[in-house]
């Protein structure tokens, strides 16, 4: 009976994963707020390299709340979330390839542990990105390739949409374990999108590493975060 759907655009350096490795995290979602949820497959690379998967999804979720319209007659608005490789395609979609009509239909983002900055350069890479936490400078790097056709590439906004423009943006949730190289990153778009004027609430999770959601079927701790 509502009309707000969610929408779940999976994480996996932009080159593993689809709707149906990630279902328990888009069921999980689903199931704690009650509402529906629609999970998008994009297509992976490097057979497809950026920005395929961001017009992807936008197109994607465009159809998807047209044809609600029609088949419905209501207007569809929508919260998108985006973990990892998957909060990058997200974010960077709204802010760059979305059109006014659509934005308007987005009451809110919820992103968790995202890559927002063009490349593993902050201080906290160098803390935790070793390897030691699971993901490292060099695994980052190979996915950074993988997704981009040159290094040029990891300089525009499209692809780092920390040094995209930040205004009117709807209410944000971003989520990141104090155990994961991302984190600068992610603080980082907290305090821009801040000072941008926007709403934007963010959670730092004492010794988690990247990737938690996955063992939102074992973990209480995690359950209860996707509860919030």
């Amino acid at each position: 009976p509502r009309n707000t759907l969610l929408v779940y655009i999976h994480g996996g350096g932009w080159s593993f994963g689809d709707q149906y490795t990630h279902h328990a995290i888009a069921e999980s979602f689903s199931n704690n707020s009650g509402l529906s949820l629609v999970s998008i497959g994009y297509s992976l690379a490097p057979h497809k390299k950026h920005p395929h998967q961001n017009d992807e999804c936008t197109d994607i979720l465009q159809e998807l709340l047209k044809k609600f319209a029609n088949d419905y007659g209501n207007d569809l608005q929508c919260i998108l979330i985006g973990d990892s490789a998957g909060a990058n395609i997200t974010f960077s979609a709204y802010l760059n390839l979305f059109e006014a009509d659509l934005k308007k239909k987005v009451l809110g983002l919820a992103l968790f542990y995202g890559v927002y900055d063009s490349g593993p350069i902050s201080q906290s890479w160098q803390d935790l990105g070793g390897g030691q936490y699971g993901l490292s400078i060099k695994s980052m790097n190979w996915y950074w390739n993988q997704f981009l056709s040159t290094a040029e590439d990891r300089l525009t906004p499209l692809a780092a949409p920390l040094h995209s423009r930040l205004e009117n943006l709807p209410p944000i949730w971003i989520v990141i374990g104090d155990l994961d190289p991302l984190i600068d990153e992610n603080l980082a778009l907290v305090e821009r999108i801040k000072k941008a004027g926007g709403k934007c609430d963010h959670l730092v999770v004492t010794g988690y590493t990247h990737g938690f959601l996955r063992f939102c079927n074992h973990l209480k701790e995690v359950k209860e975060l996707m509860n919030a």
